[in-house]
């Protein structure tokens, strides 16, 4: 019967190995004006498990054919093509969409990367094909458990002070740390890396596929912000005291403000200290023209303890942007 079973096991692994990658749901645009070119990399995409499709005219990168790609991924050389697209790229990538942007292969600012995410190159020529994963890049999800190995060369000198800040720089330089080699960022919903050196099979060192996959399962992922709102527990009471043996409701206010539009929250989707609303209505409660979400809650049900001091509520809205909010609270009578 054991023998059975680890026989069993063998033949699943095997028939898993025969079977090849299995299939990716991201879909990836990979563009270049070099026909060859891009399909030479897209066939290397296409053999780990994901979708892809080359395109070798600017024109074809609209907002209509975007939305029906997960990663843009510009191929070495043709970042200066897309220029007059700029704003369609911009769009895209706030929207939850993925930029690969590989050696530019240009000198100068790179002009399609979204704003405030800017690069410049400083020379064409590939300074070195050593890499150094620094520290932020030994514990982010593309670079996580590699080796320097995995990762294509430098390329194109890229200078750590050419790029914006709110990259985090996961590679640069072995030989000179002040050259990136890859960063990441993330714009609006979406996600941006700037990979000096390419994947192309022809390169140099074109990484490994590991490397490749990890790149493209985390800038082909949406990201999720969560937006801080302005909550009122117990709209009217200041010290929003709360008796836990109560078999009442806790009245709950997501505020509208200038920053942030209350009646976009979903309420189906709101949970205060643990707890699902009962009722929820649209209402001006602090009676400054703006209409509110108030939810009650039953107090029984809260996630609260005779030490706790303040209580926090998230949700989402109807476009899926995670919401949380955080009010004081005073329980009553107090824990002796």
């Amino acid at each position: 019967m054991r023998r059975t079973s680890v026989l069993m096991m063998c033949l699943l692994v095997l028939a898993v190995v025969l079977a090849g990658p299995q299939a990716s749901a991201t879909n990836v645009a990979v563009y270049s004006l070099q026909e060859y070119f891009g399909v030479a990399i897209a066939n290397r995409i296409t053999s780990l498990g994901y979708s892809t499709v080359v395109w070798t005219n600017p024109s074809t990168v609209t907002p209509e054919n975007l939305s029906g790609v997960d990663v843009l991924f510009v191929v070495t050389g043709f970042a200066a093509s897309l220029e007059d697209q700029a704003s369609v790229i911009e769009s895209y990538v706030a929207g939850g969409g993925g930029l690969v942007l590989e050696q530019p292969n240009l000198e100068g600012p790179v002009a399609i990367l979204p704003p405030g995410l800017g690069a410049g190159v400083f020379s064409r020529w590939y300074d070195n094909l050593n890499v150094l994963i620094t520290p932020d890049g030994l514990t982010h999800p593309i670079t996580a458990g590699l080796t320097a190995a995995d990762i294509p060369g430098n390329m194109d000198t890229v200078r750590i002070g050419d790029i914006s800040p709110a990259y985090t720089v996961l590679a640069v330089g072995a030989a000179n740390p002040n050259l990136v080699v890859v960063a990441a960022a993330v714009y609006g919903k979406g996600r941006v890396v700037l990979d000096t050196g390419n994947v192309h099979p022809w390169s140099l060192r074109p990484g490994s596929d590991l490397y490749l996959r990890e790149l493209l399962d985390w800038v082909g992922t949406p990201t999720v912000q969560t937006i801080t709102v302005a909550i009122d527990i117990k709209p009217g009471d200041g010290p929003n005291s709360i008796n836990l043996k109560s078999r009442g409701v806790v009245p709950v206010a997501v505020l509208t403000t200038p920053e942030f539009d209350a009646t976009t929250v979903d309420p189906a989707t709101v949970y205060f200290a643990g707890a699902q609303p009962v009722k929820w209505i649209m209402a001006d409660v602090h009676g400054d023209g703006d209409l509110d979400l108030l939810l009650h809650f039953k107090t029984q049900s809260l996630n609260l303890t005779g030490e706790s001091t303040e209580a926090t509520l998230t949700g989402s809205t109807y476009d899926g942007q995670s919401i949380e909010g955080t009010d004081s609270v005073r329980i009553v009578p107090p824990t002796k």
